[in-house]
């Protein structure tokens, strides 16, 4: 059975406005053009949301990491190999004021978001007092 209409969701990421400006003009021009292409009608409804999240160079190069140091040893401290596509409202912050973007790891066997997942409830006073520090140092 083929069913009379289908509708599609999805999110768009990207590390650069350009490329999402890009990404969403071929959306609109596509899907109607492959639509048609086989007798049929498609349209796009694209709604802007987040937008990337920036970290701040030097606010996280030099405060951050200068803060984080004494707070959980040079071994306790990971940069990330490469940024990572968050759809996150703190997106809304970093584009307004200089911000840093940080995870805390757990140590887990399973990382947040899979299904097995568990909150390390016991990592949340240490978290907070992550949290205090800065505001008490930087």
């Amino acid at each position: 059975m083929i069913p009379e209409q289908a509708n599609l969701w999805g999110t768009l990421r990207a590390f650069d406005p350009k490329t999402r400006d890009f990404v969403q003009n071929r959306l609109e021009t596509m899907a109607p053009a492959v639509a048609k292409a086989f007798r049929g009608l498609a349209s796009v409804e694209y709604t802007r949301n987040y937008g990337q999240v920036e970290n701040d160079q030097e606010f996280t190069g030099k405060l951050i990491h200068e803060a984080a140091v004494p707070f959980f040893g040079m071994d306790g401290i990971k940069p990330l190999e490469s940024p990572l596509l968050f759809g996150e409202d703190f997106s809304f912050f970093s584009s307004c004021v200089p911000s840093t973007f940080m995870l805390i790891g757990t140590g887990l066997e399973y990382a947040l978001h899979h299904p097995a997942y568990d909150i390390p409830e016991s990592m949340l006073p240490f978290s907070a007092a992550w949290e205090a520090y800065l505001a008490l140092t930087i």
